[in-house]
């Protein structure tokens, strides 16, 4: 359990330094607009891998892990982040592509987690 918290707490660390520093850089070209949509996707895409960390965590304490609960929830997780998207799009000056940049972050931190522990380079 303690593990699975130390991971969470890596990827969310360093989705945040990657969307601070691509924030920076975007905001530094005076590219407000991507700016805001790659640190409005970044938003999004952190709290979607929460819920899915939170759902994992539940499903590995319980005996018997129902599928309906599962459906329900990946269901109700897709509509929310589905909604966050459809408000952010139609009411915030944002550029669509510096958004689905931004959704991309919690991805990339997470392969190069992967890539980095598969080749052995020590995190410390």
């Amino acid at each position: 359990m303690e593990e699975q918290r130390e991971l969470l707490w890596r990827v969310a660390r360093g989705a945040l330094g990657l969307l601070a520093g691509g924030g920076a850089l975007l905001s530094a070209f005076g590219r407000w607009d991507w700016a805001l949509g790659f640190a409005v996707g970044g938003g999004i895409s952190l709290g979607n891998f929460s819920l899915i960390a939170r759902t994992v965590a539940q499903g590995s304490r319980a005996t018997a892990l129902r599928p309906v609960r599962v459906i329900r929830g990946a269901l109700l997780r897709l509509g929310l982040t589905g909604l966050a998207l459809f408000f952010v799009i139609v009411y915030l000056p944002v550029s669509l592509i510096g958004l689905a940049l931004g959704l991309l972050a919690v991805p990339v931190v997470v392969v190069a987690g992967a890539l980095r522990q598969g080749f052995g380079v020590d995190a410390e």
